[in-house]
């Protein structure tokens, strides 16, 4: 946002990896002013020579938005040249001048579409002869009820009716509707459709639109030709049009209702859904437009059309997609971004609807879905539109039936035709695919790795971030093992003032893994034979499964648990067979115990403990979420439930969860403001989050404040317990510069050096890839190629064919013997 004020110029920008505006200007005493004067929690102001902008502060949001208010209210002058030159001086005022003619040449590439007054009517430009033509509105809310209006005096008969009048000289019919509506309701309205056909009345030709009102009716309206209103179900609308005594004017009245409750489904089994129900984004003028081929496009029926008209509101996080319609036009908004990735244009034929052109969200942060322009990716839309129609016979069948939809998967093809509501809502979620948004640009002369790596989310790059987010964790891991329990001082005075930048020696050799990877490894390779239990068997259990895993893992430390389980050669699976991870190297006591006192599998963790040794392990399931597509508060309450296993506390389960949701929306090319929104919102639904989320504000503010590193980190803690772990690992994530910038920093503190630097290698790995990761540290990586393999696994899994019913029984086994189902 560039602001002209009469207090200073600014630029005003989100800075990847910043949850804080940043407030920039060529003139250190703009920000002086604008912080005395109306923002005073700006920060001090920062130097940064030979930029675009040299000085710089940063303000929340929140903040920012009250001090715009309050210079909105400050306006008080006519001209704002002259008032430039009063405040700042004649040069600003020059400025200014110079913005406004640039400004004046230029066009709009982001225009909203507007029909022509005649494009989308089912009514001919010519007026008929004999009578006039007027124009009016059935006007519903959200629910299908009616808003009538009391005629004044009940004149020529009238009792209550609908708003219509004649045109004015000049206006279009949708202008002329709009204006009766507002001049005989004082209502708000959109239009969401034409009612079909003319209506006959005593002087005019009547037609009318079927209107939504905005959610701010107030029923205390009194004018010259209206004395009241009144919100009325469909069968009080028609006892209450019966009331007037005009025979021809009852007439018309019950018919255009009858006629406006056509156009959407009977009953209506949701509320209609309209622009002001969610907060949503424009769509950007970096689009394509595109005419829609009779070939690839199909006709709508009425029916259909009912259904599109309702869209759809998000009613459970699983629902990934806000869509309203308004005028023959289909807006498709991604419900956690508010992004409009879809607007679909519709018209009426002689042999029913049809979608006629498309415009696409091309915006490279907002919509990644790179075939979405190609034929292919046109039909998967009309495969969504095809469900969105399915989805709203189902919710009216199940309104009728009044019986309870449980099931939230999509089992078989045959759900989704039944018209199972919750299955047709998983596979519309999935016809789409998932659009991620959130990457952060730099500005024009700020360069960042943020900004080099804003690249579609192809397989290949997603393939390099799932290797990125398990090698990255474990070289942090390996550089943080030789300083674990030292304190920073030790460190720097063995390693010199900039601490530990390399491998050390650790457990007899260099680049050593610690249990922090064993673990990691352990949980992707549980989440693996849980996939592939339910594949073959049609039934299965995450915790007990990654349970089973975290129980091989107690093996290798030389350790067997209460809980009765057999290892045998011949049912040990892939990972158990490498014996390099056969070595104890510091195991968390709390994991130990916990796993040894397991009384069965899947059964949580009976202890009060929050070490970090549940979160340190939970970048899998994050990893994993994503090739599901899962939706987030499922990958939080998996990612809380497995480290719940070995950490009785809240915090030492919620945590997990957080991070593994962290993990999930990093690697699909989310920012870190994103990541770190969505994960809150997840954990803000869990009893007793209040530490939890304390911590990781705590982290995003010193973030923000510009601090050293090493004052902000020694601040949140030394990361032994699980929220200090977390927030230490939010910190180095959102300052890093690079990778190695942010896992140098995360080692280098008083505490669980070697947790905190594997969490933020998994998290800046899962963000950047592992081409962002040092070669040399990759190459002296302890089983590098055991955790390529495992996490290209945790890729590939999605598109295995295997499982009872797949055709390739040489693929079967070979699968089961590497990740055996139990």
């Amino acid at each position: 946002m560039w602001l002209m004020t009469r207090i200073g110029f600014f630029s005003v920008v989100q800075k990847p990896d910043n949850q804080h505006l940043t407030i920039r200007s060529r003139h250190r005493d703009d920000l002086t002013r604008l912080r005395q004067h109306y923002l005073p929690s700006l920060t001090d102001s920062q130097s940064q020579p030979g930029s675009e902008y040299p000085w710089r502060a940063k303000a929340t949001h929140d903040a920012f938005a009250k001090a715009l208010a309050l210079i909105a209210k400050d306006i008080d002058y006519p001209v704002v040249q002259d008032e430039l030159s009063h405040s700042l001086g004649a040069s600003r005022a020059a400025a200014g001048g110079k913005a406004w003619s640039m400004l004046s040449g230029t066009t709009d590439d982001a225009q909203i579409p507007a029909a022509s007054p005649w494009d989308g009517l089912p009514w001919s430009a010519a007026m008929p002869a004999g009578k006039a033509v007027a124009y009016g509105a059935v006007i519903m809310d959200a629910r299908g009820n009616l808003l009538l209006r009391e005629v004044k005096n009940h004149y020529d008969g009238y009792v209550w009716t609908f708003a219509k009048g004649r045109p004015d000289p000049g206006e279009t019919p949708r202008q002329t509707a709009l204006r009766e509506v507002f001049e005989e309701t004082g209502v708000v309205a959109r239009i969401l459709t034409p009612v079909p056909g003319e209506f006959l009345g005593g002087t005019t030709i009547n037609r009318y639109f079927l209107m939504l009102a905005t959610p701010d009716v107030t029923l205390a309206f009194d004018n010259a030709e209206t004395s009241s209103l009144c919100w009325a179900t469909p069968d009080q609308a028609r006892e209450r049009l019966g009331l007037t005594t005009n025979a021809t004017g009852r007439k018309r009245d019950l018919a255009v209702l009858e006629a406006a409750l056509a156009c959407l489904p009977q009953p209506l089994a949701s509320p209609i859904a309209s622009r002001e129900d969610w907060k949503t984004r424009p769509m950007p003028a970096l689009r394509r437009s595109i005419s829609i081929p009779r070939n690839i496009g199909h006709e709508f029926d009425e029916t259909d059309m009912a259904d599109i008209r309702c869209g759809l509101l998000p009613k459970e996080m699983e629902d990934k997609w806000f869509v309203y319609y308004e005028d023959g036009v289909l807006y498709l908004h991604r419900s956690w971004t508010g992004n409009c990735i879809y607007r679909v244009n519709f018209a009426q034929f002689a042999d029913g609807w049809r979608a006629t052109a498309v415009d696409i969200n091309m915006h490279p942060r907002q919509h990644n879905m790179a075939d979405a322009t190609s034929e292919a990716g046109l039909a998967r839309l009309f495969t969504w539109l095809d469900m969105l129609c399915r989805r709203g016979a189902a919710e009216r069948r199940k309104t009728v039936s009044d019986k309870p939809v449980t099931d939230h998967a999509v089992k078989s093809a045959s759900d989704v035709a039944s018209g199972d509501v919750s299955a047709t809502t998983a596979a519309m979620n999935i016809a789409l695919g998932a659009m991620t948004s959130g990457h952060s640009a730099s500005s024009s002369g700020e360069t960042s790795i943020e900004a080099s790596q804003t690249q579609l989310a192809t397989p290949a790059i997603l393939r390099k971030r799932f290797l990125g987010c398990l090698l990255g964790g474990a070289v942090g891991d390996a550089l943080g093992a030789p300083v674990e329990f030292m304190k920073r001082a030790e460190i720097l005075h063995r390693f010199g003032p900039d601490g530990i930048t390399d491998y050390a020696p650790a457990y007899g050799g260099l680049g050593t893994i610690t249990d922090d990877t064993q673990m990691t490894l352990f949980t992707a390779e549980g989440l693996l034979r849980a996939w592939v239990r339910g594949a073959f068997k049609g039934i299965t259990t995450y915790p007990g499964v990654v349970a089973h895993a975290y129980l091989r893992w107690l093996h290798t430390q030389g350790e067997q648990g209460e809980c009765d389980v057999v290892f045998g050669e011949d049912k040990s699976g892939w990972l158990f067979g490498h014996h390099a991870l056969h070595a104890r190297r510091a195991p968390g006591h709390t994991c130990l115990s916990s796993l040894r006192d397991m009384p069965s599998l899947g059964v949580p963790a009976k202890n009060n403990s929050k070490g970090c040794g549940g979160v340190m392990r939970m970048a899998p399931v994050g990893l994993f979420a994503q090739r599901f597509e899962q939706l987030p508060q499922l990958t939080f309450e998996i990612g809380t439930e497995l480290a719940a296993l070995t950490h009785g506390h809240p915090t030492g389960s919620l945590t997990g969860g957080v991070f593994a949701v962290l993990v999930q929306a990093a690697v699909g090319g989310a920012s870190w403001t994103d990541a770190l929104d969505i994960a809150k919102a997840c954990l803000r639904a869990a009893p007793t989050h209040q530490e939890t989320l304390a911590a990781i504000e705590h982290a995003e503010r010193l973030a923000a404040s510009g601090r050293p590193s090493q004052d902000a980190i020694a601040e949140l803690g030394q990361g032994w317990v699980a929220e200090e772990a977390l927030a230490i690992s939010i910190y180095c994530a959102l300052v890093a510069i690079d990778f190695k910038h942010g896992v140098v920093m995360a080692v280098n503190h008083d505490g669980d050096s070697d947790s905190t630097g594997s969490m933020v290698g998994n998290l800046l790995g899962a963000k950047w890839g592992v081409d962002a990761i040092p070669s040399h540290w990759l190459a002296q990586l302890e089983l590098s190629d055991v955790i390529a393999e495992l996490a290209g696994d945790l890729y590939d899994f999605a598109d295995w064919d295997v499982g009872e019913y797949a055709k390739d029984s040489v693929r079967n086994q070979k699968t089961w013997d590497k990740y055996p189902g139990f």
